[in-house]
Parts: C-alpha cells; structure tokens; sequence
C-alpha cells in the first residue's frame, strides 16, 4: 500500500518524466507552473436537540383509578344496587340480594361512570411538560482537493495538463 512518502517520490517521479519529455519540445522550464485545485464542499451535521413543549390538560371531577375505572361511579353504584336488593327478599335471601346488588350496581355504576362525558366535570386545567427529539444542521464549507494542473509555454501558446496525485 502507498503511504505519503510513497505518494510523494511518486509525483516528483512524475513531474521528472514530464519536464523530461516537455524539455525536448522546446518548452522554457521555468515557464512551467504546476498547482493543486480546490473546489468548496458543503457538509451537514445534524444536531438532535430536546424540544419541550407546555400544554394545558383538562382536571375532570370524576376521579378515575389509575386503571381508568370510576371511582365515584362505582361507589354510586354500590349503594344504589344495595339499597335496590334491600327491597328483594326475606332473611338469608335478603342479605345475599344486597350483597348481589350492591356488586352488580358497582359493576354497572363504574360503566356508568367511565362512560360519562365528563367535558362539563372540568375543574380546572393542569401544565404538562410534553418533549420530542428535534433534528437540526448545521452546515459547513470544506476546501477538499480536486486534481492538480501543469501549465507550460509550447509553440507560441501556453498548454494545460490536468492530473490527480
């Protein structure tokens, strides 16, 4: 593999064989000018940034359980279906139709509640902090090689050679 010392005796031996062939066809040695050229390259570079956000929530009277349950709902319901199977019943009968509607009441009152719109409940509003990655660039100029030109003087005109090193 070619390394920089490499590259270099390389271009000189170049340079040597050009001048070498040029000399002969009467080209003035000092007349040669040999350059690097550059073009301008544009490069991004993303930057991820955190952008936060504040926004209002609704607090809604009818509390819910964290498992979106009513809680008010069901407790409604209990009573009301317990108070509804006290009306069924004697004795043992009417102990197992309390305990029966106060389940079914709390089961059917915490549908009710979850069910409920609630959009006129609103007591109050809540600021919840809300942040979402943000990709932006930022953009670069680079000065990056392009190829290389040997000019000389040749039969009345100056003649151009380009070449990559």
């Amino acid at each position: 593999m070619f390394n920089e010392k490499h590259m270099f005796y390389i271009i000189i031996a170049t340079i040597a064989i050009i001048i070498a062939i040029l000399i002969p066809m009467n080209v003035n040695a000092e007349e040669i000018k040999i350059k690097d050229i550059y073009k301008t390259q544009q490069r991004a570079i993303p930057k991820v940034e955190t952008v936060c956000t504040d926004r209002q929530v609704p607090i809604y009277n009818n509390q819910q359980s964290s498992d979106g349950s009513s809680i008010l709902g069901t407790i409604i319901g209990g009573v009301a279906g317990g108070l509804l199977g006290s009306t069924v019943g004697k004795g043992t009968g009417k102990s197992v139709a309390i305990g029966g509607g106060a389940v079914a009441g709390a089961l059917a009152g915490n549908q009710v509640g979850k069910n409920m719109d609630s959009s006129n409940d609103v007591v109050g509003y809540q600021n919840v902090q809300q942040c979402t990655p943000h990709t932006r660039y930022d953009y670069v100029n680079e000065e990056i090689y392009s190829h290389s030109e040997i000019t000389f003087w040749y039969n009345g005109q100056y003649k151009t050679l380009t070449f990559i090193k």
